[in-house]
């Protein structure tokens, strides 16, 4: 199940003095915006197991094909891989500036299972060696989302997980729009205070969960 974005406003029960109706999901809108971004909360494993091709960066997850409509790949949390189809394992994660440490001709290099993987940018993964042809192992990734403009709809564990924390972001931003009725400065900069509580609150809790972003994790072999 999921809930609508232009319908959150009335769902987390904004009400504020005179404001039109227009402005109020903006709002909102960009407050669940914000606190994606900021909380890192949003885990996200792209569905099924991606064939391990002779591509070096995946095609659809570049694409943004798999991920959920109206949302954007912040960066690539974890990759793991599983030579049966099955037994996943996690793939050590290295900085382009350590491969060139450990392997001089990583960028062309090919082979039948995955040594490391790195960043080709921040939402596509690239596996080191470049498989071979005879390779039918297959690899999960998992991800960290944030919403773009044209998100529709929530996924009912997210709102209900975070729904104050929205509710605070919104009225932090929209308080302290000047010169109108709701107008609050005061009352916004303590909503912006308990806004940032909770997505600090968030993201310490997606880390402990899912473990810390820098994707320092170990690889068992094949």
């Amino acid at each position: 199940m999921a809930v609508a974005v232009d319908q959150l406003y009335n769902v987390i029960r904004v009400e504020l003095p005179g404001i039109p109706e227009p402005i109020l999901v903006e709002g909102v809108r960009k407050a669940v915006q914000e606190f994606f971004k900021q909380s890192e909360a949003w885990r996200y494993t792209v569905p099924g197991l991606l064939d391990w091709t002779t591509a070096a960066v995946f095609p659809a997850l570049a694409a943004g094909t798999e991920i959920p409509v109206g949302t954007r790949v912040m960066r690539v949390d974890e990759v793991k891989y599983a030579s049966d189809g099955v037994a996943l394992q996690p793939i050590v994660f290295k900085t382009r500036q350590q491969l060139d440490s450990e392997l001089s001709n990583w960028e062309v290099l090919t082979g039948s299972g995955p040594l490391r993987w790195t960043n080709d940018n921040d939402y596509a993964p690239r596996i080191v060696p470049i498989a071979t042809a005879n390779v039918t192992g297959s690899l999960k990734v998992r991800v960290i989302l944030a919403p773009i403009n044209t998100l529709v709809s929530l996924p009912d564990f997210l709102y209900y997980e975070f729904e104050d924390d929205f509710k605070n972001g919104a009225l932090a931003r929209l308080m302290k729009i000047p010169g109108k009725d709701w107008t609050n400065f005061t009352a916004a900069a303590a909503y912006a205070s308990l806004f940032r509580a909770g997505y600090i609150k968030a993201k310490s809790r997606a880390n402990a969960e899912f473990g810390q972003p820098c994707r320092e994790t170990s690889y068992g072999g094949l």
